[in-house]
This record gives structure tokens, C-alpha cells and sequence, in this order.
């Protein structure tokens, strides 16, 4: 697992209340309620915080950015 992977999970267990060891990579992070659309507005905040990283509207609205392991991919390429 890659930092961002680790952070995502992290971040979701600490705001949706799942026990991060039942936290799917694979899962849609929104069917599965592990984040809302306000959630989405903090953990944008929180990645740009923590890793200077910008994600803007493409990358939001990418099909990849719905599950963990999807959203660090994007992240790992915004820092390429």
C-alpha cells in the first residue's frame, strides 16, 4: 500500500466512523458511505494540507476517483 492508499484510509475511518480494517481500496467510497459529498470538500482540504497536492474538477469527476485505490492513483500522477 502506497502512502496516499494509507492516508485515504486513515481519513476515512477517522470521519465516516468505519473501523479502518473493514475499509475496501476496491469499494466506491460514496455507495459505501465512506465519504458524502460535504465529506469530499474536507478531505480535498486535508490532501491539499497534507501534500500540497490541487485536484481540480477533472480529476474529482474521474470514474478512478470513487474508490481509494482510484483517488491514490490520481494523486500519485498529480505528483509526477
Amino acid at each position: 500500500m502506497n502512502k496516499y492508499e494509507n492516508f485515504l484510509i486513515e481519513w476515512v475511518g477517522e470521519n465516516s466512523g468505519i473501523k479502518k480494517e473493514i475499509i475496501d481500496i476496491n469499494a466506491n467510497m460514496f455507495e459505501n458511505a465512506y465519504v458524502d459529498s460535504l465529506a469530499l470538500f474536507g478531505l480535498l482540504v486535508d490532501i491539499e494540507m497534507n501534500f500540497g497536492i490541487t485536484l481540480d474538477e477533472n480529476d474529482i469527476l474521474d470514474d478512478k476517483a470513487s474508490t481509494i485505490k482510484g483517488f491514490a492513483e490520481i494523486l500519485i500522477k498529480k505528483t509526477k
